[in-house]
């Protein structure tokens, strides 16, 4: 399978709007996008994941976003988002309420950075990183003070027992039932402490996240401190794809076993029973901003570890397994990893964010933040 550059499909929009949105595709100024007005303006502004479910004939379009606490579904009908039957899942409540955790309430946002689907389960992640405030250039005082001060991603924490827990550290999965008349049913199955599970001694030898101390985990995640953006399952595997560290040049991903993590569901929080195993992808100093599988493969949106203004993004194809070493002795045929294409955001505020695969119609969506429109970029698949 090999992504299709130089003939990308538009559906039904214009190219005035395509260069408003503010993207450039490498050579290929003329892909085109389709987009849809309607939803929540300041989610889509700061969406992080979509993911396309199939149920019962029904597409529905999962979106999360990195503020708040909730997850929205709609469903695709007659070739837009139903936006008068959405969906608000309130993640912390589904999973926590009925379970005797005190703070759910005060808790305002999980910065819920990926999501994947396998079969019927749908895993949504947060980026367990910390965060440094930013400066604004008012007061050299206190943006001294801010760029001095680091809070986890979620500031507060949720206790039961005495145990402690920090919700932007959790990794949730949901079962997926069924579709009751525009509403597609989920219900919580497992969470997982990541945070914790990637402190855990690593397949094979050494944790390159806490060989020599754990510094990778007390760094903010825009000063290359550990930091979660992409997630997907393929074979068998849970693959976390981090923004942050990036080592060398080369981006890290954290397999888990996938099946035999959520075999069965259980009410309290735990960490991954399995080491976690480090691969190491040459991303050419990028880190991982989004992870989707597609037709066998992996598909990464690869773009800076720091919050810099003028950047450019790639697309690589991965095989998902095999460690890339780019090395000028070391080649690698296109089945195991292949650059195939660089986005650049014209409109700086523009930042490519996750891609969705629509299996129906064999087609990757890419899709960005700092927009107010919901607006699809599709990527046809040969």
């Amino acid at each position: 399978m090999k992504l299709v550059l130089a003939a990308l499909i538009c559906l039904t929009i214009t190219s005035s709007f395509s260069q408003a949105a503010g993207l450039s595709f490498g050579k290929h100024t003329e892909v085109k996008a389709t987009y849809q007005q309607g939803l929540d303006e300041k989610f889509i502004a700061d969406l992080s994941a979509v993911e396309i479910v199939e149920k019962q004939g029904c597409k529905f379009f999962v979106l999360a976003c990195d503020e708040g606490c909730a997850i929205k579904i709609a469903r695709l009908v007659d070739g837009k988002l139903d936006t008068d039957a959405i969906q608000n899942v309130d993640v912390l409540s589904t999973f926590f309420s009925t379970l005797g955790y005190e703070g759910i309430d005060a808790i305002e946002e999980l910065d819920f950075e990926a999501m994947a689907i396998q079969g019927d389960f749908l895993a949504v992640a947060a980026s367990a990183s910390l965060k440094r405030k930013k400066p604004k250039g008012k007061s050299i005082k206190k943006d001294r003070k801010k760029l001095n001060t680091l809070s986890r991603a979620c500031k507060k924490a949720i206790t039961k027992d005495e145990r402690t827990l920090y919700p932007s550290d959790l990794l949730f999965v949901f079962k997926i039932g069924e579709v009751r008349g525009t509403a597609l049913e989920l219900s919580p199955h497992k969470a997982f402490d990541v945070r914790s599970s990637l402190t855990q001694k690593a397949v094979g030898g050494d944790n390159p996240l806490t060989v020599n101390g754990n510094h990778f985990f007390s760094l903010p995640s825009k000063d290359n401190g550990l930091d979660i953006e992409g997630l997907t399952i393929i074979n068998d595997e849970f693959l976390l794809g981090l923004r942050g560290p990036v080592l060398r040049g080369h981006a890290l991903v954290v397999a888990f076993p996938f099946s035999a993590e959520v075999k069965e569901s259980s009410p309290r929080v735990e960490t991954f029973t399995s080491q976690p195993q480090f691969r190491f992808i040459n991303l050419e100093g990028f880190g991982i901003r989004s992870l989707e599988t597609a037709e066998n493969s992996v598909y990464i949106i690869a773009g800076p570890t720091m919050a810099i203004t003028r950047s450019h993004f790639s697309i690589y194809k991965w095989d998902g397994k095999t460690e890339i070493f780019k090395q000028k002795r070391v080649d690698y045929s296109a089945t195991e990893y292949e650059h195939l294409l660089d986005i650049t955001p014209n409109n700086y505020n523009l930042k490519p964010e996750s891609l969705a695969y629509d299996s129906a119609e064999k087609k990757l969506h890419l899709y960005c933040d700092g927009d107010s429109v919901f607006c699809s970029y599709e990527l046809p698949l040969e």
